[in-house]
């Protein structure tokens, strides 16, 4: 058996339909919203503050309708340029959600050095390792193996397992493993509570392959 064809057609034309929703009616959308204490248009104000020089933005939950903005920026602290920047954002009332508002700060750091053995084919000069340790923590350009990687780098409360940075280091050209790697502090590294890692002494003993 076969099906036949079936058509339908409405009497009346439809009605109440709208266009697509463009960027603006979105953006509009969600700042008209009355939104309760747990602020629920995290991810637009997430999105509000990243600026031209923000590495990423973390809001810290609140009881009341003015929550804290804490801003980590590629350039570690912030400069006080970029702080203004993000806070005119966060202080135009035409941003915000009815009744809300924000205090802004710059992150803060939780330091860590670190241990490092490792095995390697030739001496590579410790602040090469140091410089490409520094942007893997802080973010920007990394060169690896004549390539040039970019960096995701730290944020607000992010942790780095044992396991990603020996993998990392073992990806530096010239290191052929790392035997040891040791901490001020216990792996996973993590950062105090909204604060974010940054790399601090390193000390590295090299041992030339045979």
């Amino acid at each position: 058996n076969s099906f036949r064809e079936v058509s339908i057609t409405n009497s009346s034309a439809f009605t109440g339909g709208c266009d697509a929703e463009t960027d603006e009616d979105y953006r509009t959308r969600l700042i008209e919203t009355k939104t309760g204490d747990g602020f629920g248009s995290r991810e637009y104000y997430k999105k509000l503050g990243r600026v031209t020089g923000t590495h990423d933005i973390a809001l810290v939950p609140s009881e009341t309708h003015t929550a804290k903005v804490i801003v980590n920026g590629y350039q570690k602290p912030i400069t006080d340029e970029l702080l203004a920047t993000v806070t005119a954002q966060y202080t135009n009332e035409k941003n915000l959600v009815y009744n809300h508002s924000f205090e802004v700060e710059k992150a803060t750091f939780t330091i860590v050095d670190l241990t490092i053995v490792m095995t390697v084919s030739d001496e590579i000069q410790d602040s090469v390792i140091e410089t490409i340790l520094n942007n893997y923590f802080d973010g920007g350009i990394i060169n690896i193996n004549n390539q040039q990687f970019n960096s995701k780098g730290c944020s607000v409360n992010s942790k780095i397992t044992n396991y990603e940075l020996m993998t990392f280091i073992e990806t530096i050209d010239g290191v052929i493993q790392v035997t040891s790697l040791t901490s001020t502090a216990d792996f996973p590294l993590t950062p105090a509570n909204n604060k974010v890692l940054k790399l601090g002494t390193v000390t590295i003993t090299q041992n030339i392959a045979e």
